[in-house]
C-alpha cells in the first residue's frame, strides 16, 4: 500500500481478500486523518466528518507507480497508470500555484491572514452550496480541502455524506457510536472493486 498525495491510496497488489480485519486492508488513509467530530443535520440527512491530520500527506512523485502499472498484462492496471500519469501532471501545476501563492505571502502582497479568511470563507459557502442542492435520494460525498500554509500541504478539512449514501453501506444517520465504528471500516475485500475506487477518485482529475 503506498499514498500519494491527497491521502490518494494505490496498491502494487490489487488481490481479493477474505478476512476484512487483514492488516493489509487497514487503510493507511485512516491512520493519518482522525476524526475530530461529527455533525448531523436531521433537517436534510447529512453527516459532516471533520478531521484533522496527524502525518505524512502522500509522495508527490510517483513515476515508478506509473512505469509498473503500465507494465502489468491488466486493462484495469494500464487505465491506473493513465490516470496516475495525468494527476502527476495535475499535481505539477498545483505546487506552481502554491509556489506563486507563497511568493505573494512572503513579498507582503498578499497577507496569511487574509488567505486563512478567504478559505474559511469559501468552505462556509462550499457546504452551503452542496446542501442547497440536495434532494433525499442523492447520493453524495463533498469533500472540502485547503492549502495548510505552515506545512505547505493541501490536506482534508471536513467531508460531509447524505443519508442515501451511508444507507448503502448500512450506516444508520442517528446511531452515532456506529457510525464512528463503521467509518473506519469502509474497505472492500475485492480487488477488482478497490481498483475502480482508485480509478474513479483519479478520474476526477
Amino acid at each position: 500500500m503506498i499514498i500519494i498525495h491527497g491521502f490518494i491510496e494505490i496498491e502494487t497488489q490489487y488481490r481479493d481478500y477474505t478476512d476484512p480485519y487483514e492488516i493489509e486492508t487497514i487503510s493507511i488513509q485512516d491512520k493519518i486523518l482522525s476524526i475530530r467530530s461529527i455533525e448531523k443535520d436531521t433537517n436534510i440527512n447529512t453527516l459532516t466528518i471533520n478531521r484533522e491530520c496527524h502525518g505524512y500527506r502522500g509522495l508527490h512523485n510517483f513515476q515508478f507507480l506509473i512505469d509498473y502499472f503500465s507494465k502489468q498484462p491488466n486493462v484495469d492496471f494500464y487505465m491506473l497508470s493513465q490516470c496516475l500519469k495525468r494527476y502527476q501532471e495535475f499535481l505539477k501545476e498545483v505546487k506552481k500555484s502554491q509556489i506563486n501563492l507563497l511568493s505573494l505571502i512572503n513579498q507582503k502582497i498578499i497577507s496569511k491572514n487574509n488567505i486563512v479568511q478567504a478559505i474559511n470563507d469559501y468552505e462556509v459557502y462550499f457546504f452551503e452550496q452542496v446542501k442547497s442542492h440536495l434532494s433525499d435520494d442523492d447520493f453524495i460525498v463533498a469533500t472540502f480541502n485547503a492549502l495548510n500554509l505552515e506545512i505547505q500541504e493541501v490536506e482534508p478539512r471536513r467531508t460531509l455524506f447524505t443519508q442515501g449514501l451511508l444507507s448503502l453501506f448500512g450506516i444508520e444517520i442517528n446511531q452515532e457510536q456506529e457510525i464512528l465504528h463503521q467509518m473506519i471500516n469502509l474497505h472492500n475485500n475485492l480487488g477488482k472493486e478497490r481498483v475502480e475506487a482508485a480509478l474513479n477518485m483519479l478520474d476526477y482529475y
